[in-house]
């Protein structure tokens, strides 16, 4: 009877698990989800100049197509590029556009356009987005069309 008691007991003693194997799995998962979280957060990072870039090429698509639509008169010839009459944020210098990231972080890009008569009637407009990027860079998307009197 002594015998086969023993033997249950170490059968229970070995089905759970020790302090020490608890701990060690404790860290090892802990490890691997600060890994995970490291990881996550820089590919993120690395996304962020192409969402950029993706902003600016759509706030630049926009502009001009607002350039379309505005009363041919408004197009008179700038010398160099000027900030544009239309993008007047309060709290922002002329030019700068705000936009919210879907981080939540705020961007603000700066929109210059330039018109120039080319022919009778029709006008040559350069239009173009900047915005710093994270390294202190100035990047810049640039679009161009033609306006004639409609």
């Amino acid at each position: 009877m002594g015998k086969g008691r023993t033997s249950q007991l170490q059968l229970e003693r070995q089905a759970g698990l020790s302090l020490a194997e608890l701990v060690l799995a404790l860290g090892a998962f802990a490890a691997a989800a600060l890994w995970l979280t490291a990881t996550q957060v820089e590919a993120l990072a690395a996304g962020e100049p192409g969402t950029r870039q993706r902003q600016a090429v759509e706030i630049a698509r926009d502009q001009l197509e607002l350039v379309a639509v505005l009363p041919f008169d408004t197009l008179a010839p700038t010398d160099g590029f000027v900030a544009p009459f239309w993008v007047r944020v309060p709290g922002y210098f002329d030019g700068e556009l705000p936009v919210a990231g879907h981080d939540g972080q705020e961007r603000v890009y700066r929109i210059e356009w330039s018109v120039a008569e080319a022919d009778a009637g029709l006008r040559a407009v350069d239009l173009r987005v900047s915005w710093a990027a994270a390294d202190g860079a100035v990047k810049t998307h640039a679009v161009s069309g033609m306006r004639g009197r409609s």
